[in-house]
């Protein structure tokens, strides 16, 4: 490796190279010169896309400023991207807009009127049917685009939270969509091999009937085979879910158990299944989706207060979080922890799948986060009248810190490969 350490002018002219790259790239997002050509038309690409499209034009610069950059835009555009456009003024002129010293509370029609106004195709074309999403959807909603055939958007309601449990595969194509009511649910953290630790849970059933749901990380073939032979005979009520294993299921039991307010079944807490008192045990409904393989957890009054505290508390682990990684998870699991979930059918290309995903989430939390935080007025540049106010504070201060250690640094060290 040859190692170049660069100061002086060649250090300024990389400063000075960098930010008109910067400026160059706003005035074009601002202008609305980029555009997606797809086969149906084409769309200006703007401020929600901003993201997108820095990561795009900058994806062979692995400078660690490009990096500091990307790391900000990343944060406000996972929780407002309507704030981008401040943090990029703040960025290249630090105080050109006065944040108030109190959030301001107004309603969500005059919200409402601000985005049909806000020059975005999708979103003033679309205002209509993502304004019944959001209504539909309520305080502990979620929402989610797909793409159909038909020409008009329609709207479709889940209740209940959405599990990333997958049904055991001996069940596949047998449990049919619908409730499945009072079922107690018995939630192991570990696989479940031997037949003889679910004897008594079998036997339960058989005796009172009762519906009841494992979820598991996994289960012997004998386990399963068991399961579905006692199930498909109709002796037992007894079926089998389990969790992939992937990042998004590493917390996906926490959240379960938090949300029942149940005990997981694990050697680490020294807990065993066949120890379990099914009578206590509280009954509950699910919901299985065999369209979609989903299955939900339909929550009553507690379980959505539950809901509620453990949401406001992954949001404030976010944002203290700096990992990049950890805060994917984190968000991963906000944006699940909902007890219903409105879908939205439009008519989308493939290639406009992505696009319109991010303006229709943008919507959807613009009128949550407005509603928690209070709002401020937005600046010049923003499409939107109001920011949320935690939101405009966040893009002031991370453009501030950025600009400052960017101007801060004194050398930079360059690694070039012996073989370039």
């Amino acid at each position: 490796m040859n190692n170049e350490v660069i100061v002086g002018k060649e250090l300024d002219k990389l400063h000075s190279d960098l930010l008109l790259h910067i400026k160059n790239f706003t005035t074009s997002v601002k202008s609305k010169e980029l555009s997606l050509v797809t086969s149906s038309g084409v769309y200006q690409l703007g401020w929600l896309d901003a993201f997108r499209l820095f990561l795009e034009q900058y994806k062979e610069d692995s400078s660690p400023t490009k990096k500091m950059i990307v790391s900000s835009l990343y944060r406000l555009n996972k929780t407002c991207p309507w704030a981008i456009p401040l943090y990029f003024s703040e960025f290249f002129k630090e105080g050109s807009y006065k944040l108030p010293l109190r959030a301001k509370r107004i309603g969500s029609k005059q919200l409402l009127r601000g985005l049909k106004s806000c020059n975005d195709h999708f979103i003033m074309e679309n205002a209509g049917v993502l304004w019944q999403a959001v209504c539909k959807a309520g305080s502990t909603g979620s929402l989610s685009l797909e793409s159909h055939y038909y020409d008009s958007a329609t709207i479709e309601v889940h209740n209940g939270f959405k599990t990333v449990c997958d049904l055991d595969s001996f069940f596949y194509g047998h449990i049919p969509t619908g409730e499945i009511r009072d079922c107690r649910i018995i939630v192991v953290d570990g696989a479940i091999i031997d037949v003889s630790e679910i004897h008594h849970v079998l036997e339960y059933s058989y005796d009172s009937k009762s519906n009841v749901a494992i979820i598991a990380r996994s289960f012997s073939e004998d386990v399963s085979n068991t399961l579905f032979v006692n199930w498909e005979s109709g002796k037992t009520k007894v079926i089998g879910f389990t969790l992939p294993d992937s990042l998004e299921t590493l917390n996906e039991i926490k959240d379960i158990c938090t949300l029942t307010s149940s005990t997981p079944i694990s050697s680490s807490n020294g807990l065993r299944i066949n120890n379990i008192i099914m009578d206590e045990l509280v009954p509950r409904d699910i919901f299985y989706d065999k369209e979609r393989s989903i299955l939900r957890l339909l929550l009553d009054q507690d379980d959505l207060w539950r809901l509620k505290k453990s949401k406001s508390e992954l949001e404030q682990k976010y944002d203290n979080e700096t990992d990049t990684d950890i805060r994917e998870i984190l968000a991963s699991r906000i944006s699940r922890m909902s007890s219903r979930t409105v879908v939205v059918r439009s008519k989308l290309l493939e290639s406009e799948e992505g696009i319109f995903s991010d303006r229709a989430g943008a919507f959807f939390s613009y009128f949550s986060r407005c509603a928690s935080q209070g709002v401020a007025p937005a600046s010049e540049d923003c499409l939107v009248d109001y920011l949320p106010y935690s939101d405009a504070d966040l893009a002031i201060r991370m453009a501030s810190y950025d600009r400052k250690s960017i101007d801060k640094i004194k050398a930079v060290l360059r690694l070039e490969d012996e073989n370039e």
